[in-house]
Formats: C-alpha cells, structure tokens, sequence
C-alpha cells in the first residue's frame, strides 16, 4: 500500500501528524501552562481548557520512532546516520537558541523568562545535553537551566537516536529481534525499580542509595526510560508500514510484543484522560496504515506546511509566543480569541520562512561539507 509522498520522500500525512502535535502544544502552552506561568497571561488561567495538549509532544515522540526506524533502514552507516541527525536537528536549534538569547538578552526582562537571557543557558542549550548534568558534575551555583524549557524533549530524542542506531548497526538483519528483546527487558526493569522505589507493590528491598541514584539518573539525566515506549510505538507502526511496502509477513513474535507495547504506552497514562488521549494517537496511526482515506485530512497542504515547519516552531513558540501575548492581549475574551491566534499565526509564518529559507540552506551546506571524500596523505 502505498501511502503520499512528497517529492523529497517526506510523508504527508506524517506531517499532518506533526502539525497536531505542534497546535496542541501550542494550545496548552499559551492556555493551559503551569500555574506558577499564569502571571505571564493577562487572561491568567481563565481559559485553561488545553491541558491535556501537553500530550503532544508524545506524539512527536511515537512520530520520530516511525522516522528514525525510515531512517535507519535507509542510511549504510552510523557516521551517515549521525550526520543526518545532526543536519536535522542543529541548524534550527542554533538559530532558535540565539535569537530566543539575543531577543531577551536585549529586552532585559528579569521577571519574564530569566532564563532565555543566560549566556550560560545558552550555552547548555546549545549542546543537547540536559542542564541537570552540568549542574551535578561541577555543582553549580546559580544552576544551568534550559533557556526555554521546551528544549527538555530534545535530550530523549538524540537518546533514542543514539541507542537504536547502535542496535540496528550492530546487526541490522536481527534488528527488529534486538531491539524488541532489549526495550521489553529494560522497560520492565525500569518499572519494577521505579515501584520499588515508589509504590513498592512486590515489597521488595534494594538499598536507598541505590534507589536514589537511580531514579535521580532515569528521570534528569537518562531520561529516555520515561518516554522509551512511545518511540519503540513508532518503530513498531514503522515494523507495519515497512513490511507492508515490502509485501512481507510479521516478524516472529511481533504480534505479543506489539501488544505489549500499546499496552504499556496506555497504562503509562495518569488519568483516564491522558489514556484517551494516547488511544486517539493509537488509533491515527493505524488508520494511517491500514485506512489512509480516514486520515485524509491530514494530508492538506496547509496542515502539511505547518507540519514541515513544526521544529522550529516548537523550538520558538513558548518564549517568543508568550512574550507577545503578554504585550498584545488584554483579559478581554474578543481580545483573546482575535490576538491569540493571530500571534500563533505569526509563529508558523516565521518558522516556516527561517525553515524553508534559512534552516535549509545551512542544511544543505552542511550536507555537501559532511559528505566529502577524506583523504588519507
């Protein structure tokens, strides 16, 4: 079955997904954030009706485990591999990173932000790696923090990028044996360890320290462990998808493990609302495999526009969107539904123009300088 391409091999309706998972993102940061943001809102919390948007960014997770398994399959190497993860991800976030620093370095807003304004953050955002490394490996006083907090789901990825692309390079014809075989094995360690350390169901006894440490490293430092299900989601939807390009059967033992996995990714979910949400991911995905028609939608071309720019404006949105709704909007609910969305409008225009002009551009100098020949003298 085939499914929409676009002429560079990007997949439609995948974009389609990526703008769903942008807009809801957008919504639940600009409505429904965390209380202690609500004084950067002039409306405050009074339209707080989005925040279960924040499952979005799960989205883009169980997505980047579908386009990272494509990738893989379709890359000789780890080093080519790893440059066109670097291509990817780095150019937007360099240019993010520095306007987002320069914008509030400029403006000097000590209760807006503060932490956008930091050389030191800039710095710490800048290398992928979380802030709560640096802070543990040199203790730092005053500590690093991301200088927009939306870079937190970065770390997770080059994670999963780092670990799948060792698993698949190491035996790419036993991939799909390898990994389902480590990621069962480690996802019920995590579990258990995190009861132990919790609820402590099994009563089971393992040294506080040991227990401490591991949890401190699994949730600020390794943290992939927390959000490893929906990336291994997507590899299996891409497993689906691959296999049906390719007009081949099941792997062995794909069905209990695929099973295994859709039902851990639900259980994850605090809260039936939470769990719901993570079934309507579920269920697009299929669709997507099995009744393209259904998710149709997702393939418009302004939907697919926002989808291709969905990086950058995640990487922008929070800072650079608030800022504005805070100037821009008053507690005046026409001012709210006519500014809000025409600052949201703003945000997509300027990602998909530094996307498609700037992010490309450096991209594909970056390609033909990656890609020289070495030579050994």
């Amino acid at each position: 079955m085939s499914k929409k391409t676009t002429g560079t091999g990007r997949i439609l309706a995948l974009d389609g997904f990526r703008a769903l998972a942008i807009l809801s993102v957008i919504l639940f940061h600009y409505f429904s954030h965390e209380v202690f943001f609500a004084e950067y809102y002039p409306y405050h919390d009074k339209y707080n009706y989005f925040h279960y948007g924040a499952l979005g960014v799960h989205f883009f997770f169980i997505i980047s485990g579908f386009v990272i398994s494509y990738t893989l399959t379709r890359t000789t190497d780890l080093v080519s591999f790893a440059k066109k993860r670097f291509i990817r991800l780095y150019p937007s976030l360099f240019i993010a990173a520095i306007f987002i620093f320069l914008l509030f370095y400029c403006l000097q807003l000590p209760n807006f932000f503060a932490d956008a304004s930091s050389p030191a953050n800039l710095v710490s955002s800048l290398s992928f790696i979380p802030p709560a490394f640096f802070n543990k490996l040199f203790h730092l006083n005053p500590e690093m923090y991301y200088i927009n907090g939306s870079f937190w789901s970065l770390w997770p990825e080059i994670q999963f990028y780092i670990f799948s692309s060792v698993v698949y390079y190491w035996n790419p014809a036993k991939f799909f044996r390898n990994f389902s075989i480590i990621i069962f094995v480690f996802i019920c360690t995590n579990w258990l360890i995190s009861n132990i350390a919790g609820s402590n169901y099994f009563s089971i006894a393992l040294p506080q320290q040991f227990l401490q440490s591991y949890m401190f490293l699994s949730t600020s430092i390794f943290n992939l462990s927390i959000y490893l299900v929906f990336f291994t989601a997507g590899f299996m939807f891409f497993t689906l998808y691959d296999l049906q390009q390719q007009n081949r059967s099941l792997p062995t033992g794909f069905l209990p493990f695929f099973a295994f996995i859709l039902s851990f990714m639900i259980y994850w979910g605090i809260g039936w609302q939470n769990r719901v949400g993570i079934v309507i991911m579920i269920i697009l995905f299929f669709l997507f495999l099995y009744k393209p028609n259904f998710v149709k939608l997702f393939s418009n071309k302004w939907l697919v526009k926002i989808g291709y720019a969905s990086y950058f404006i995640y990487l922008i949105h929070e800072p650079i969107g608030v800022l504005l709704i805070n100037k821009l909007v008053t507690d005046n609910l026409v001012s709210v539904i006519t500014v809000v969305p025409l600052v949201t409008g703003f945000i997509i225009l300027l990602s998909f123009l530094s996307t498609k002009y700037i992010d490309s551009n450096i991209a594909a100098y970056l390609k033909k300088v990656l890609s020289k020949p070495r030579y050994n003298y």
